[in-house]
């Protein structure tokens, strides 16, 4: 029973981080595994754990965070690699899982929702009208922070994957009440429009 405790914290605490920066969580993923740090890359994703693996993976995710920093293509980038990150998500929650067939479909189905989540995240955070320059680019290094944390994080110690996912349960749902109270109408706003 521990060890699908530390288990399910490990899928939500990669398929969050995933869903956010996915190269930098599985590059994360295969080289603590590759230098012993944390949980090995089981199964079908034991590839991860490849020096070649590892040094592309970490190519492209230099190359996503400089181009996710450019404020005109913020919006159609998170729609366009919405696929790309909960795939990603879906396969750094499961890559650690060792529980066989039953352990890989449900790392793999619960990290698509954590990634999902992570997503929303990302793309509920950005203003609509993104702002030009340093600012722009102070946030896309938090979006690379908070992933390189919680990947971390959760490979040093799977429980704090709860942690993590916790924290992104709540930016959701903060998210949600910033934006209700964003597009409310005023109280009196009907009465106002008259014939």
């Amino acid at each position: 029973m521990m060890g699908w405790i530390y288990t399910v914290g490990r899928i939500l605490g990669f398929g969050v981080a995933g869903g956010v920066r996915p190269a930098l969580t599985l590059a994360i993923i295969g080289a603590m595994a590759r230098i012993g740090i944390g949980p090995d890359a089981q199964g079908p994703f034991r590839f991860l754990d490849h020096w070649v693996t590892i040094l592309v993976l970490a190519g492209l995710a230099i190359f996503e965070s400089k181009f996710d920093s450019v404020p005109a293509l913020a919006r159609v980038q998170d729609r366009l690699l919405l696929p790309w990150r909960t795939a990603a998500g879906a396969v750094a929650a499961a890559a650690t899982i060792g529980h066989g067939t039953f352990g890989l479909v449900l790392g793999l189905m619960i990290g698509a929702v954590a990634a999902f989540m992570g997503q929303a995240v990302k793309y509920g955070r950005r203003p609509s009208p993104g702002p030009a320059g340093v600012a722009f680019g102070l946030i896309s290094l938090s979006e690379d922070l908070f992933a390189f944390g919680g990947a971390v994080a959760t490979a040093l110690a799977s429980l704090l994957g709860y942690v993590f996912f916790g924290l992104n349960v709540w930016l959701v749902a903060w998210l949600r009440i910033r934006r209700r109270h964003k597009y409310r109408r005023p109280p009196g706003a009907a009465a106002r429009r008259g014939p």
